[in-house]
């Protein structure tokens, strides 16, 4: 079975997945005066498999450094 989770809360969506789908907006095309466009929605940026990290169905992954670095390297990607 498959459980989608759409969540703001990175700790806590991450700490209850075994695989997250990282979606942000990206930036707009450049016009000929210098400023940018619009984006019209935000698209995948990254996929992290957490169970091939041995990270998921973990009750302390917040304490792991493993977690801490995952999450360190999404809040970035953002």
């Amino acid at each position: 079975n498959t459980l989608v989770i759409v969540s703001h809360d990175l700790e806590n969506a991450l700490a209850i997945s075994d695989t997250a789908f990282i979606m942000a907006m990206q930036p707009g095309e450049p016009l000929p005066d210098g400023t940018l466009t619009v984006a019209s929605g935000a698209t995948l940026v990254k996929e992290i498999d957490l169970a091939a990290m041995g990270l998921a169905f973990d009750p302390g992954i917040r304490d792991r450094a493993e977690f801490r670095e995952v999450l360190r390297d999404v809040k970035s990607s953002l």
